[in-house]
């Protein structure tokens, strides 16, 4: 096991063809070192794929109580990797899907008053509902191989290091 900063990784300069982090970025508050240590472990060529939560709409008691500091648009996600050095593959929203449900729930919950401490919006699915959930992402995973969406709750990237 390693326990290391994100921004003073303990490894070699290009040491890495492939780094991914899956709902990392927004924890981080000074997102720019982070990116610029993983340009300098990834080698010339390399390539991040990471993923964000999106819109900051949908800011709510979740993203408080799970200590995030931002979310994304995506022109935000494009300049934010592309100032750190990093060559854009492909960026595109997901979990398009269940948009609606989330973006109501948020919304919804910023017109109640917020009781004690904020806390996740996390909620136990019972097995239909799993179900049918779970078949309409993978249905949109199908889609994703074919095109970018245009809306979603999540921004995927993958951006590569400059040969």
């Amino acid at each position: 096991m390693l326990l290391a900063r994100g921004e003073a990784l303990p490894f070699a300069e290009g040491t890495f063809g492939l780094c991914t982090f899956f709902d990392v970025l927004e924890h981080i508050e000074d997102e720019d070192s982070f990116l610029k240590e993983l340009r300098r472990v990834l080698q010339p060529g390399g390539r991040i794929f990471l993923s964000v939560p999106a819109y900051r709409f949908l800011w709510s008691d979740h993203d408080v109580s799970l200590h995030h500091f931002r979310r994304y648009e995506r022109q935000g996600l494009v300049d934010v990797l592309t100032r750190n050095g990093f060559e854009i593959v492909r960026v595109t929203y997901a979990m398009a899907t269940i948009f609606p449900l989330v973006a109501g729930f948020r919304l919804l919950s910023k017109l109640r008053p917020r009781k004690g401490d904020a806390k996740t919006s996390y909620v136990e699915t019972p097995d239909l509902p799993n179900r049918i959930l779970t078949r309409l992402l993978s249905s949109e995973g199908a889609w994703l191989k074919r095109a970018d969406l245009p809306f979603g709750t999540s921004l995927f990237a993958l951006a590569r290091r400059p040969t």
